[in-house]
């Protein structure tokens, strides 16, 4: 191991996953603050909403981490209110089986949000997909060539919830994210009914996903006072009807 190297310098909220593709290229997804605000909303139509403190988008190298480079695209996400929102925030991403790349978001405004790229550096504009979620990061794998495993928190965001992450959900998509089963809760807050009386950060969030040789699904999840948990999941309780 070399000595650590800077790469980025600014503010940046989390990091929740790195992707290396066929070609080589590795993808860092992060997203980093901005200088927008309620007067400063941007130029054209982003001067007619706010669009959060924050941007997502890519790192990349083609040297196998060397260098870095920052990629032009800014994905950005309706705020519903100036104060506070983050934007569109903690990107991970995916290369499907056609080489392209899905990058999806976490938002405030009750939906994921997502964008695509041919390369891992230039993205279409980001937009809201169908899979409700409140404002919380979430986690993507691939089991095979087309079939996604997807682990979020599809839940209101509720005040005494700090980002409705009070239950974990997990699906599966055959279609690379057209369509999906499951929905199923894989995991709640261990603190239970002592999470309304509980403040600041916690919940089952933040999952961290990986695919074991045996095939099945190790999530590391949850944060602050509900600590962390790990839960290992069999893709084909997904496919479960009762």
């Amino acid at each position: 191991m070399g000595e650590p190297k800077r790469i980025w310098e600014g503010n940046s909220l989390p990091l929740h996953t790195a992707s290396q593709l066929k070609s080589g290229r590795i993808l860092l997804p992060f997203s980093h603050a901005t200088k927008r605000n309620w007067a400063n909303r941007g130029e054209g139509t982003d001067a007619f909403t706010f669009l959060g403190r924050f941007s997502s988008t890519v790192l990349y190298s083609d040297d196998g981490g060397n260098t870095w480079l920052q990629s032009s695209a800014e994905l950005k996400a309706p705020a519903p209110d100036w104060h506070g929102l983050f934007g569109a925030v903690e990107p991970v991403v995916l290369e499907l089986s056609d080489g392209r790349v899905w990058m999806l978001f976490r938002t405030q405004i009750g939906r994921l949000y997502e964008s695509f790229s041919e390369d891992g550096i230039n993205w279409s504009p980001a937009r809201a997909t169908r899979l409700l979620s409140s404002d919380s990061p979430l986690g993507l794998v691939c089991l095979d060539e087309k079939k996604i495993a997807l682990f979020w928190n599809s839940c209101r965001q509720f005040p005494n919830a700090h980002g409705g992450q009070h239950v974990l959900h997990a699906a599966i998509s055959e279609d690379e994210g057209g369509s999906w089963r499951g929905m199923w809760e894989a995991f709640r807050d261990p603190l239970g009914a002592q999470a309304d009386s509980v403040s600041g950060a916690h919940g089952a969030g933040s999952p961290f996903p990986v695919v074991t040789p045996e095939g099945k699904v190790f999530i590391a999840l949850g944060h602050g006072a509900s600590g962390v948990s790990g839960v290992l999941l069999d893709p084909a309780w997904l496919y479960e009807t009762r």
